[in-house]
């Protein structure tokens, strides 16, 4: 017989799946008649972005650690430490250590071979490209030949003279090769301001090392060496360095406040032509370089270091180099 309960809503039966029927959801009706609450969501843990694990992975490898050497202490970074501790722990006999060493170096080996070859690529790359400039470079040269050649037969030069063909040097077992004096017209501005800058530097020499009392002899040695930088770089028939007979007689001849005028007018000169090629008035790297190695004995004696550092001397006793 089933078992029953009394309530006071009166008798019903008990047992599985057998609830009271005042306590069951009504038909139409829910249950819930708000809905499911809505979850709240969990706020995701704040992890550093990849740039901050970057960052912080390489301030840890730049971490400088002091270590014992040899009985010394001695500072290295840890990117330095972490391989060395690696590379002795295999010394030592450590299996694993030995087995990660053997990878790593088969891995250097691969990336030192793709290494070796890419660079082997490149300077084939170059040396192919160079060759080829050579090669233009003596067409042109026979090029420039032929008109030169022709212009002598007219008694005149070619309308356009640059660059003359002894201007243009070819060094066929290096397969390189190099131009003095301007390569075109559009050059000629920064060319006639070394020729106006050789000119004032030669004629400033004889003024300090001939001329003037008493005689300068280093300031005069150092301004050959200037005007020689110069003249090295204009065309083979603007330079003087194999002909100075007829300059040297005529600016050693004069008097020294006539070769002062003459010295203060080349100055002006050079400095003119400067300003309209738009170029700094500083010397470049190469002359500096030249001076500084063939000079250094004669600068030291007068007690100079450099070449920059004897022209700031000479500005602050007013002496102009342009």
């Amino acid at each position: 017989m089933a078992k029953k309960r009394q309530s006071k809503n009166g008798y019903y039966d008990i047992g599985r799946n057998k609830t009271p029927t005042w306590t069951r959801f009504q038909p139409g009706k829910s249950g819930n008649p708000n809905g499911r609450p809505r979850k709240t969501p969990k706020e995701a843990p704040m992890t550093p972005t990849e740039s901050e694990l970057d960052n912080l992975l390489r301030a840890e490898l730049d971490r400088e650690l002091t270590i014992n050497e040899g009985g010394k202490p001695k500072k290295i970074k840890a990117r330095e430490l972490v391989p060395r501790s690696q590379i002795n722990s295999a010394i030592k006999g450590n299996s694993n250590a030995q087995r990660h060493v053997m990878l790593e170096m088969r891995e250097l080996e691969r990336r030192d071979a793709e290494r070796a070859k890419l660079l082997e690529a490149q300077q084939e790359a170059e040396r192919q490209q160079q060759i080829m400039v050579y090669e233009y470079m003596v067409r042109k040269k026979d090029e420039r030949s032929a008109i030169w050649e022709e212009a002598a037969t007219r008694g005149c030069e070619p309308d356009q003279p640059w660059p003359h063909p002894d201007d243009i040097l070819l060094f066929p077992k290096q397969q390189r090769w190099r131009t003095r004096g301007p390569f075109d017209e559009t050059d000629m501005t920064f060319f006639n301001w070394c020729r106006a800058e050789r000119d004032y530097l030669y004629a400033i020499g004889i003024l300090e090392g001939l001329v003037r009392k008493p005689r300068q002899y280093e300031l005069y040695r150092l301004y050959m060496i200037l005007w020689v930088s110069y003249d090295v770089k204009l065309p083979r028939r603007w330079q003087i360095a194999d002909q100075q007979a007829v300059p040297f007689f005529n600016l050693s001849s004069l008097t020294e406040k006539q070769l002062e005028r003459e010295v203060e007018e080349r100055r002006e000169h050079a400095e003119f032509l400067i300003a309209l090629a738009g170029i700094s008035n500083e010397r470049d790297k190469e002359t500096y370089r030249m001076v500084n190695s063939i000079m250094k004995p004669l600068l030291q004696r007068q007690g100079d270091r450099s070449l920059a550092e004897f022209e700031h001397a000479l500005e602050i006793k007013g002496v102009g180099m342009t």
